[in-house]
């Protein structure tokens, strides 16, 4: 008898440690994102701060300067460019002919210059051959590895060497600004 009441003691403390014994288990949940890239450039008036926010539509493509009347450098617009891209991106700014159309097409010259403050970041100059070859494109902004997203910006000043000499005429032209992403 004392052997059964011992086994019925023992089923008994073998039952209650696997009632109470802890069960461990894991599972998991995968999760996915993808950031779009964020690649805008535009061109506005002298002064003006960059649009805030991603939307294309806060940045437009390009702006009409006001008229030079001098052979002093002018401010003539401001260059900003917004990027994601993890790596990096560069602008460069080409000075396209600067034309007056009559009876025959005249070419002035010019030197388009971009600032980074008061720092001289890059030139580009239209040297009026009389072709309608743009200029030699300079880059005028360069980044390494971006590390999140990243406002740039670059006033724009021209300065037309020979205005005081130049025929008469209203000369138009354009100054070209080409953003390409590192990858």
């Amino acid at each position: 008898m004392k052997k059964n009441i011992l086994a019925v003691l023992l089923v008994i403390t073998v039952s209650t440690f696997a009632a109470f014994a802890v069960v461990t288990d894991s599972g998991t949940l995968n999760v996915a994102t993808a950031v779009q890239g964020v690649n805008l450039i535009g061109v506005f008036a002298t002064g003006t701060a960059a649009p805030t926010g991603n939307a294309a539509a806060n940045w437009t493509g390009s702006y009409t300067a006001p008229t030079v009347n001098s052979a002093t450098e002018t401010a003539v617009g401001v260059v900003h460019t917004r990027s994601n891209n993890r790596t990096g991106y560069s602008v460069t700014m080409a000075a396209g002919p600067l034309s007056s159309t009559g009876t025959t097409t005249v070419y002035l010259g010019y030197v388009a210059k971009a600032y980074d403050g008061a720092t001289l970041s890059g030139t580009s100059t239209y040297d009026a051959t009389g072709t309608t070859t743009s200029g030699t494109a300079a880059t005028i902004i360069s980044t390494g590895n971006l590390n999140g997203i990243t406002t740039t910006s670059r006033d724009i000043k021209i300065e037309i060497p020979n205005y005081a000499t130049a025929l008469e005429g209203s000369y138009t032209g354009t100054i070209t600004f080409n953003y390409t992403s590192n990858n």
